[in-house]
C-alpha cells in the first residue's frame, strides 16, 4: 500500500485516476460504436486484430487495446494503495474505515471530501452519511 500524509493527497490522487478512468472508458465506448458502424462488433477487450481486417478497423481496435490497457493500469494503482473500485461506473471508490466495525468510507470523483460511509463493499448496501468527526478519526489508511 503506497503512504499518503494526507486524505487531502488521497483525494486529489484519486481523483486524477478516476476521471482519467472515466475521460478512457467513455472513449472506448466512442470506439466500441465506430467500429459496429463499420461492421465489426466487438464482443471482448481487448479485440482481436483479425488478417482480414480495413486499415481503418485496425486503426480503430489498436486505439481500443491502448485505452482498455490505460483503463487496467488505472484500476491497478488505485488497488495498490488499499481501496476498492466499488463500481466501475461511477468510480465510487470504497476505504477501510468508517463508523463500524469492519466498514467502508465511500468517496465518488467530485466530491471534495469522503461523506458517506457503507457497512460492507455490496453497492447494494446502502450509502450512508458521515458526519465530518467519524470522517477524521476513522480513516484508516493513515492510521
Amino acid at each position: 500500500m503506497a503512504f499518503y500524509e494526507n486524505r487531502e493527497v488521497l483525494l486529489k490522487r484519486l481523483e486524477i485516476w478516476t476521471s482519467r478512468f472515466i475521460m478512457f472508458k467513455a472513449r472506448q465506448k466512442e470506439i466500441v460504436a465506430a467500429l459496429a458502424d463499420k461492421g465489426s462488433i466487438i464482443s471482448t477487450l481487448p479485440p482481436v486484430i483479425n488478417s482480414d481486417d480495413s486499415l481503418d478497423i485496425i486503426d480503430l481496435k489498436r486505439e481500443l487495446i491502448y485505452f482498455h490497457k490505460e483503463t487496467l493500469e488505472i484500476l491497478e494503482q488505485i488497488q495498490k494503495i488499499g481501496v476498492i473500485v466499488a463500481d466501475n461506473d461511477t468510480m465510487e471508490i470504497l476505504m477501510p474505515g468508517g463508523p463500524d466495525k469492519n466498514s467502508f468510507l465511500s468517496w465518488v470523483p467530485g466530491e471534495p471530501d469522503v461523506m458517506y460511509w457503507r457497512k460492507s463493499p455490496d453497492t447494494n448496501c446502502l450509502r450512508e452519511s458521515l458526519d465530518k468527526q467519524s470522517v477524521n478519526n476513522k480513516f484508516e489508511l493513515f492510521n
